[in-house]
């Protein structure tokens, strides 16, 4: 049970003197419903009661747009809603669906949130992205070694890096583009920005020198985007990234700025290595994702084939061909520094019938599978790890199920299945020894698809935008789109030429971490014009109707400009945050200002930030019962009264 109590902001004033300021949660599980930020006589909402966040599949999805790219022109309302709640000399703007002026999400910045059936902002995964991207392919059989940067959306590729050591194999993707590569013979890890022209200038000769295409490798380390290089003694089969992203919370105050406490991004990756067959050996690293610098150390519960992290802080390992091709995890959040690993993995079977409950919990754990036969591994979006089986298969382990429910295998109708990707639409595709490509329902475990175009399949991968990529061991790699049926599914043959034997089926385009985590916290702009002409704006107030369910939370910030060219140049200006214990649904924008000496301009963009607590990843394009809602935002503002003459 969940409770919360809260005060409505119209009288929170009266209790300061008794200090009864209550914003309180107690019990053990999470109310959807809790923690309303309505209630306000300025508000325009419909006073102060609670209403479910629905379950259903949002109505629309956000641009993917994190920042403001260069030249991006805010979307100003083009006929302002008025309310004239807040008196004869302002202006109120309201923006929200009922009655007013909708959300934007096409016109206006946004990254991870969508619009669900009632036109809220909500937090979804699976939204398209506009920016840019890339899978990072690698070039197993090249000398020197290398690894190839593909644009997913041209099918070119744009750059090709020489690695430090060679026979690199698997890859992984940050949340920021970068890719982390594993070599198995070279026993050893590179970092690559993903920034191409806009990498640092790590040589310090006042230029950014990097690759420009796959007939341009500079020799290992004299590309800018080469960022270190990390060896280890044993092959190195396990990679994944690892990303925690900041947060930052506002608590407003009575008579003073308020106070603004903030987390820095946290990026990190692991890697396994071992010697094929040898358990003893095997051990497991977390490494500073900027620096390089190796963390922390601990034996392996097994030798691992493939990592994947799920949105729980769980590393998975795939025991794949020589590590009996079982299933084995360390919990991240338990396991944090040496001494802490440093106990004995859980042992348990588990079948179709009968998987004990008996390692939840554990710090590592050691999983054997009957049947077993495991190889290629992911994790999708409702935190369920698949696996490529040898025994021509693929099989679900959902690790929150009923302990007798937990593993169960579907006939994937070929000799054997490696790489392995889940996509945000219900999809598991898997690469299919000899056959090409099967696609299984994720929920239902029915195969409906045996595509064959795609032969010669290796690895698999999801892109950005949900095309389904097949990495081939010879030269190529071909592209399907999804469709609803078998016959909807294209498939672009060869898509990609000219690649160098490559043996690769890990994340190689960062969804996978991306859909599995929630990624990082949704955000959304609006910006609100002020006076016309050369009159001075004075902004007054921001209110809004939003519903923040247990661990999760709103933060506001503003930024002002007289033009919209200076708008994207502005600094911003921290000003609100939801829930909070000074209980109000406003702040002022006027007092802020004013604190900061900042210029009020005829322009102001407001961004809110969707923020949830680690562990409450959403699903996959779905409403989640744990994410905000906005329903309405307002601005206040006032002009100069009109010159009489």
């Amino acid at each position: 049970m969940h409770t919360s109590i809260r005060i409505d902001g119209r009288a929170w004033r009266r209790f300061l003197g008794v200090g009864l300021i209550i914003s309180v949660s107690v019990g053990c599980g999470a109310d959807p419903t809790a923690d309303s930020g309505r209630g306000s006589t300025r508000s325009s909402g419909s006073g102060g009661s609670k209403s479910t966040a629905p379950t259903s599949k949002p109505t629309d999805f956000g641009t993917g747009n994190p920042t403001q790219p260069t030249g991006h022109k805010p979307t100003a309302p083009t006929k302002p809603v008025l309310s004239s709640t807040c008196g004869n000399d302002c202006v109120q703007v309201d923006v929200g669906p009922a009655g007013m002026l909708p959300f934007d999400l096409k016109g206006n910045p946004n990254a991870g949130v969508g619009l669900d059936p009632d036109g809220a902002l909500i937090v979804a995964q699976g939204a398209p992205a506009d920016r840019q991207s890339f899978i990072w392919i690698a070039d197993t059989g090249s000398n020197p070694p290398t690894v190839s940067k593909v644009d997913t959306r041209s099918k070119l590729e744009v750059a090709r890096y020489a690695v430090g050591a060679p026979d690199p194999s698997r890859t992984s993707v940050s949340m920021n583009g970068d890719a982390y590569v594993g070599s198995r013979n070279g026993a050893g890890v590179t970092k690559i920005s993903g920034a191409g022209k806009d990498c640092p200038d790590t040589n310090a000769d006042g230029m950014v020198t990097t690759s420009t295409g796959p007939n341009d490798v500079l020799p290992f380390g004299q590309d800018d985007c080469m960022l270190w290089f990390v060896k280890f003694t044993l092959p190195v089969r396990g990679v994944a990234a690892q990303d925690i992203p900041g947060q930052t919370m506002i608590e407003p105050q009575l008579e003073a700025p308020p106070v603004v406490t903030t987390t820095p991004d946290q990026h990190f990756v692991w890697i396994g290595e071992a010697n094929p067959g040898n358990n003893a050996t095997a051990m497991a690293h977390k490494l500073d994702g900027d620096t390089g610098a190796i963390l922390l150390s601990t034996p392996m519960p097994r030798g691992a084939y493939g990592f994947a992290l799920d949105g729980n802080g769980m590393l998975w390992l795939t025991g794949g061909a020589y590590w009996n091709g079982s299933l084995a995890f360390i919990d991240t959040k338990l396991c944090v520094d040496d001494a802490s690993c440093n106990v004995p993995p859980c042992t348990a079977t588990c079948s179709p019938t009968a998987c004990p409950a008996t390692c939840d919990g554990a710090v590592k754990g050691d999983i054997t599978l009957a049947p077993s036969g495991a190889y290629g591994i992911t994790v999708d979006c409702k935190q369920r790890v698949w696996l490529g089986g040898y025994g021509g298969s693929i099989a679900r382990y959902d690790h929150s199920a009923m302990a007798n429910q937990r593993l169960t295998i579907a006939p994937a109708d070929t000799n054997g299945v490696h790489g392995i990707a889940a996509d945000a639409d219900g999809w598991v595709w898997g690469a299919a020894q000899g056959r090409g490509v099967v696609r299984l329902d994720a929920d239902t475990m029915t195969q409906t698809a045996v595509i064959p175009q795609a032969s010669g399949a290796k690895g698999m991968a999801i892109d950005a935008d949900g095309q389904v990529w097949v990495i081939t061991q010879g030269t190529t790699a071909h592209v399907i789109t999804p469709g609803m049926t078998v016959s909807d599914n294209t498939v672009a043959v060869n898509a990609v030429t000219g690649l160098v034997s490559p043996y690769t089926y890990s994340d190689m385009t960062g969804q996978q971490l991306a859909l599995a985590s929630g990624g990082a916290p949704g955000t959304y702009q609006q910006v609100f014009e002020g006076c016309d002409g050369a009159k001075a704006t004075t902004w007054k107030e921001f209110i809004w109707d939003a519903e923040t369910p247990d661990k999760t939370w709103l933060v506001f910030e503003v930024r002002t400009a007289d033009t919209l060219d200076d708008l994207e140049k502005a600094k911003w200006l921290p000003l609100a945050g939801t829930p909070s214990a000074v209980v109000s649904n406003s702040a002022s924008i006027e007092l802020e200002l004013m604190r900061t000496g900042e210029i009020p301009g005829k322009y102001l963009e407001l961004r809110v930030a969707f923020n949830k607590a680690a562990g409450t990843a959403s699903k996959c394009g779905e409403v989640d019962a744990a994410t905000p809602r906005v329903k309405a935002l307002s601005v206040t503002h006032s002009c100069p009264p009109a010159d009489p003459g």
